[in-house]
């Protein structure tokens, strides 16, 4: 039971520092648009929601099968819930020394390539074709520049 909540109180810990961090942003600009912050705040309460549901819905099986033998959660599962968890952390803390940019696509294609075992052209195609898109969407059509490290 401990471990099932493992993976999504650490989601919640994650999503928690976004939106500590979305709330410094302004939400809406002087003239009315949506700002920068209105995004990452929808999302982050949008998964707390979701997270809360996981959390709900664990409770209410474990209540069901109170009398029943519960299922154990095996150890290729563990592993890669604990190896998500290092690389999210790890890629936080890149965001600062190579960028916000390079450090998504790190993170993308360590995922691709280690996790859903993808090939490396794949994954490095894949992640390289995400961070081009996410650049164009945010930087170049919103105008939202993302940090860019030490590389400044």
């Amino acid at each position: 039971m401990v471990l099932r909540l493992l993976f999504p109180i650490f989601l919640i810990f994650a999503v928690f520092i976004l939106l500590t961090q979305s709330l410094k942003l302004p939400i809406f600009t002087a003239n009315g648009m949506i700002g920068p912050g209105f995004l990452p705040m929808v999302l982050a309460l949008l998964i707390i929601f979701l997270l809360v549901i996981e959390f709900v819905s664990i409770y209410w099986k474990r209540q069901q099968n109170e009398n029943k033998d519960g299922r154990t959660i095996s150890s290729i599962t563990i592993s890669k819930q604990v190896f998500f968890m290092i690389a999210v952390i790890l890629t936080l803390g890149l965001v600062n020394v190579i960028g916000m940019l390079i450090s998504l696509g790190l993170f993308i294609f360590v995922i691709l390539f280690m996790m859903e075992k993808r090939s490396l052209i794949n994954s490095g195609v894949f992640s390289l074709l995400s961070i081009v898109i996410i650049y164009i969407i945010f930087d170049v059509l919103l105008g939202i520049s993302f940090p860019m490290g030490m590389l400044n």
